[in-house]
């Protein structure tokens, strides 16, 4: 049976937790244990992807009042507003049997336990292969699936991205991270951006609330069986890690790069006129 390192944290700020995926996708070595982390937020946040513009469909206005930080993550794809959601990270070696020698492989492999999960929910998920084009909101990660996508009902429950660093001769890595909404996010969604329309939103998405799971099943139960499931699906089994301190001087450093850019006007006029970080890892994929 194999092994995989589980890291459960507290909940934390946006910063603390971009910072901590980055620095367990940018220590992995060849040959180490893949690596699950489930974590939570301080309060909600809204993150965007790598090379997603802010643009006045995000209601800045509507975010600083309410106190929602707008940062950037390391990947690609759309906004996630998170807040009552499951959100996970999981990070391994392309190549590896487990996961396959490509992105795709890697998305179509970790999907299968998070398909297990929800059919253990008593739910008919269907995965989708290909990205939809188009979108009916620019920005929201929801409003349509993309690659290797779990839809039920017709209507999106889980977001994911990737990021891809390494090489062909040093070994290629993933981070594939992700969010399951708990509660119902559209009311808060349409304070922070312009655009969304309640209809539309409901017709393309869904949260464990709006099929009736949650909070009858609460947050503890279903990561309890979200562990479960995976560790069925890949037949392994967990080996408990701590996580980061927020005092780590890495991490320290590290939060420094994912500034909330809805009060750092100068952070975000930076953000606003380039497309790179130096610390940013090689390749994305979109996802979200």
């Amino acid at each position: 049976m194999k092994n995989w390192r589980l890291i459960e944290d507290p909940p934390q700020s946006g910063p603390f937790n971009m910072a901590v995926d980055f620095q367990l996708l940018e220590q992995f070595k060849p040959g180490k244990t893949p690596i699950f982390r489930l974590y939570s937020w301080q309060r909600p946040t809204l993150s965007l992807g790598r090379n997603e513009k802010i643009d006045e469909g995000i209601n800045l206005d509507s975010c600083r009042k309410q106190r929602i930080p707008l940062i950037r993550r390391m990947t690609g794809g759309k906004a996630v507003l998170h807040h009552s959601d499951l959100t996970y990270a999981i990070i391994g070696e392309l190549g590896d049997l487990q996961f396959g020698e490509g992105v795709h492989e890697a998305y179509r492999s970790l999907a299968r336990g998070f398909l297990l999960f929800f059919q253990k929910l008593g739910l008919d998920p269907q995965l989708v292969e290909t990205s939809e084009s188009g979108t009916l909101e620019s920005h929201l990660c929801f409003s349509v699936p993309s690659m290797a996508e779990i839809l039920v009902e017709g209507r999106k429950l889980i977001g994911s991205a990737q990021r891809i660093r390494g090489s062909a001769s040093k070994g290629r890595f993933f981070l594939q991270h992700g969010s399951i909404p708990l509660d119902d996010p559209v009311p808060l969604m349409l304070s922070v951006f312009r655009h969304a329309k309640e209809e539309d939103l409901r017709q393309k998405m869904h949260s464990l609330e709006s099929l009736g799971i949650y909070p009858k099943k609460n947050r503890e139960s279903l990561q309890l069986l979200l562990k479960d499931c995976i560790s069925e699906c890949f037949g392994l089994q967990w080996v408990k890690q701590p996580g980061f301190s927020s005092e780590a001087d890495k991490i320290k450093k590290t939060m420094n790069n994912f500034p909330d850019l809805s009060r750092d006007l100068q952070a975000y006029e930076n953000q606003k006129n380039t497309r790179s970080r130096p610390m940013i890892l090689e390749k994305m994929t979109e996802g979200a």
